[in-house]
């Protein structure tokens, strides 16, 4: 990598470790203190959270310009054998999570005196439910690029050889630890979840597997979520 590529890989990797937490809570306390006074925060939210996510791929694909082979530096490759049998088990497994998630009671969140943190992110209009599977699609691609594919990436850039479960563990604690708003279950819930798409992404040799896991996990709210407004 050039100069400007390895401040930047310093400063990208700083605030996933960093950054990442911190704004977390900050965003969610925002909008939990606004969404009382401001039916249309979550809406605002969904789209700051656009532009945000969308600005660490211009900062990775700055990071990787110089590279022979930048898609497959970061696991965005076609898959190979394994990920084909995987990539048919996580539909199979999730589609059938989802069918269950649809059958799960509907509570909308306005019936609930104090809402677990990560259902204040749960559309509850039609046009949430726009917004939001928008976020889910490039939420899924651009996390599994930033905590997967670029981590991956840096350490096995400044440390080569490194032991691929220990990598696995390091995208787990990252990404738990950048959800630490939530309660301690869902904290877990989503260390876990990390862990499943490291797991899938060291065994794939893909960034696709993962991301289709994330994606069909993402819809999960939409099922169990009331929307009764337009």
């Amino acid at each position: 990598m050039n100069l400007i590529a390895t401040i930047l890989s310093h400063l990208l990797f700083a605030y996933i470790v960093i950054g990442e937490p911190i704004l977390g809570t900050l965003f969610y306390r925002s909008l939990r203190q606004r969404l009382s006074a401001d039916h249309s925060a979550r809406q605002r939210y969904y789209k700051i959270m656009l532009l945000w996510q969308s600005a660490w791929m211009v900062v990775i694909a700055i990071i990787l310009i110089p590279l022979d082979k930048p898609l497959e530096a970061i696991g965005l490759r076609p898959l190979n054998r394994n990920g084909w049998i995987l990539a048919a088990a996580v539909v199979l497994v999730m589609a059938i999570a989802l069918a269950l998630s649809s059958l799960a009671r509907r509570v909308p969140l306005g019936r609930l005196q104090n809402p677990p943190a990560e259902t204040i992110f749960t559309p509850q209009n039609a046009a949430e439910r726009r917004w939001y599977v928008l976020v889910v699609v490039v939420s899924s691609i651009c996390e599994e690029v930033l905590y997967l594919g670029f981590v991956w990436f840096y350490l096995n850039h400044l440390f080569p050889g490194l032991n691929a479960l220990f990598l696995v563990a390091v995208t787990a604690l990252l990404f738990g630890t950048s959800h630490t708003f939530q309660s301690s279950a869902a904290v877990l819930e989503t260390s876990l979840a990390a862990l499943a798409m490291a797991l899938l992404f060291l065994y794939s040799g893909s960034l696709i597997v993962p991301i289709l896991f994330r994606l069909l996990g993402q819809m999960r709210p939409l099922l169990q979520a009331e929307t009764p407004n337009p």
